[in-house]
């Protein structure tokens, strides 16, 4: 009995520091930002995790890289992009194409990140404590929003405690919806989904982004499908996380108003214009004219900016094609591609307490939110999925013993 006790305390302090690790990882604020000439360079806490364990894997790399597709491919797509990045610096004389190419290819650095906490306390709990991380800070999300910066109004979500969030609005807000699906990783009870899925709604809803709800009715949809009980119940809380923000904001009268007229405006806009997209489809036909002029190798990293009036192709395919052409948009997709199928091997062996659904569902409203907004290049996002990739990278009979011993 005695010697059982400092094993528990092992145990629970290994578990505490790898949720602290873990949601250190998944919080979306930025630790560094400045500008470079006209490229944003920011660092989030999750970059750093990942530099740290990346290092700390080194000494293993030569043999986790035998024989795995994915992180070779990975490896030829960042050597590629450095050739095309130095042809771009030897072009217009700056160093802005490889500040550029370190901001697009950081989030690999996640993917081995996933690979060496895999290791070190076994894939299964890793995922579970991530989940569990996600479910946490949505939580905290929400005291922060409703006891400390209520009167941040009209859009929620704009800091965590006094921490600006990264990427807010839009990006941000989708985010939250990844992180939903995430929580949800974990097999939990009816009632923590609901609330779960409350207090994304109401975060989503207070953002006023357009895509973060379009991806939560997705995730609704696709959670519920099932069974209409369970639709009837998701669609009710998600709805409660409407009205709540509607009947908080007129209570504490923060301007509901300004919302109102704000989405108004924008309506009309769009009805005049005859461009319901906020202008989206004539950057994408622009981005599309520029790609024409160079298919096959792209622009190297190049800002964007410096060929049309906004930061970015707000189409994450369209980004990749536009820094790397055409060969550089099929290698990042066949990373993408074999990432997904290590999910897809891991089917038979994954605990019955978590759910493969919930990860194809965020990987998917991922991909297809990529359409609208550059999901991976926003570095949260892009290391949270690299990161999974790098957790199912090593194979299951290795993580089953070190789940035993952990």
């Amino acid at each position: 009995m005695l010697s059982a006790k400092p094993k528990t305390t092992n145990l629970i302090g290994r578990k505490a520091s790898l949720l602290i690790v873990c949601f250190l990882f998944l919080i979306p604020v930025s630790i560094f930002d400045r500008q470079q000439a006209s490229l944003p360079v920011e660092i989030v806490p999750s970059d750093v995790l990942s530099l740290i364990f990346t290092i700390f894997l080194i000494p293993n790399f030569i043999r986790l890289s035998s024989n795995n597709f994915l992180i070779i491919s990975q490896i030829i797509f960042v050597l590629y992009a450095f050739f095309l990045a130095s042809i771009s610096v030897n072009q217009i004389n700056n160093l802005i194409p490889y500040f550029s190419l370190v901001k697009f290819c950081k989030v690999f650095l996640a993917f081995f990140a996933g690979c060496a906490l895999a290791r070190m306390y076994g894939r299964d709990t890793v995922l579970r404590i991530l989940s569990d991380a996600a479910a946490v800070y949505l939580l905290m999300l929400a005291v922060s929003q409703f006891i400390y910066h209520a009167d941040f109004t009209p859009r929620y979500g704009r800091e965590f405690f006094e921490l600006p969030i990264y990427g807010f609005p839009n990006s941000a807000a989708s985010y939250l919806v990844f992180l939903l699906c995430l929580s949800l990783f974990r097999v939990r009870t009816s009632a923590v989904k609901l609330l779960l899925l409350f207090i994304t709604a109401l975060l989503a809803v207070g953002s006023l982004s357009r895509a973060a709800l379009v991806l939560l009715i997705l995730a609704v949809l696709a959670f519920s499908f099932d069974s209409p009980r369970k639709l009837l119940l998701s669609l009710s809380a998600a709805f409660l996380g409407l009205v709540v923000f509607v009947l908080f904001d007129l209570q504490t009268l923060l301007g509901i108003d300004r919302i109102f007229d704000g989405v108004m405006v924008r309506l009309e806009g769009a009805e005049r214009s005859g461009d319901f997209s906020n202008g989206r489809w004539g950057i994408f036909s622009h981005t599309l004219g520029l790609i024409s002029e160079r298919p096959i190798f792209g622009y190297g990293f190049q800002p964007f900016s410096n060929f049309a009036f906004h930061g970015t192709p707000h189409n994450q395919y369209l980004e990749v094609m536009f820094k790397t052409g055409v060969i550089g948009l099929l290698g990042y997709l066949y990373i993408l591609f074999l990432g997904v199928t290590r999910f897809a091997e891991s089917k038979k062996v994954l605990p019955p307490d978590l759910s493969l659904k919930a990860l194809y569902l965020l990987i998917a409203l991922v991909l297809l939110g990529n359409v609208v907004q550059p999901n991976l290049s926003y570095s949260v996002t892009g290391n949270l999925v690299f990161f999974l990739f790098g957790a199912f990278a090593n194979m299951p009979r290795r993580s089953r013993k070190r789940i035993q011993r952990f």
